[in-house]
């Protein structure tokens, strides 16, 4: 098994990539996310783990800090909200190529094998684990289901579908400076990037769908 484990590693061209995740009030469930996190298959020396703490008022820091040795951490010490928050871990990354999940996501094992394998700068994955989802989450999860169209095979995002395939950030891998360039101007402890950002993309680069 580790010899045919080597050979894997050698066929498998892994790119480097950064896993952020921004992190709010989420005890409940930032642990199974960054297990999850850990346990990808993806070469160990080819990815990164950066989590961004933004001023949390519960024990999420300190379950952080239970992985401190295998992840990277940043604590804001005011809360700055969602977008702050992920351009500032994407800064601080070391690799060119970003993921994206949120707290209350549980990639499966091969997420970012998936990811690495379509070899393109910007792709949204759409179905996620979320371990523990609240009564609201799970009630707009059940009318998203209903709405969007969720397709079998890979697409390509256009101005005629956008509104129609799920758009969200919490499984997503685009080159950093797509990201940067792309960054919203509303940047308030509320705002949310995740619409606006893809849509700017989309008009200059291809954005790959995929279930």
């Amino acid at each position: 098994k580790l010899q045919k484990n080597m050979w894997m590693d050698i066929m498998i061209k892994y790119q480097k990539i950064s896993v952020i995740v921004p992190v709010y009030n989420a005890q409940e469930t930032i642990e199974e996310c960054i297990l999850a996190l850990l346990n990808q298959t993806y070469s160990k020396k080819d990815y990164e783990i950066v989590v961004i703490n933004d001023a949390s008022k519960d024990n999420s820091l300190r379950i952080l800090k239970k992985y401190k040795n295998k992840i990277k951490i940043i604590d804001a010490k005011k809360n700055i909200g969602k977008v702050l928050a992920r351009e500032t871990a994407v800064k601080a990354t070391k690799y060119n190529l970003i993921a994206f999940t949120d707290s209350d996501c549980r990639p499966n094992k091969n997420w970012l094998a998936e990811l690495n394998a379509l070899k393109h700068n910007a792709i949204i994955g759409i179905t996620f684990n979320a371990p523990k989802r609240s009564f609201a989450d799970h009630f707009y999860y059940l009318l998203r289901d209903k709405y969007y169209y969720w397709p079998n095979e890979i697409i390509t995002l256009t101005k005629k579908n956008f509104d129609k395939v799920p758009t969200g950030t919490d499984n997503l891998l685009l080159e950093k400076k797509l990201f940067l360039n792309n960054s919203v101007q509303d940047k308030s402890i509320f705002a949310s990037d995740d619409t606006e950002m893809l849509f700017n993309i989309m008009k200059t680069n291809k954005i790959l769908v995929g279930n």
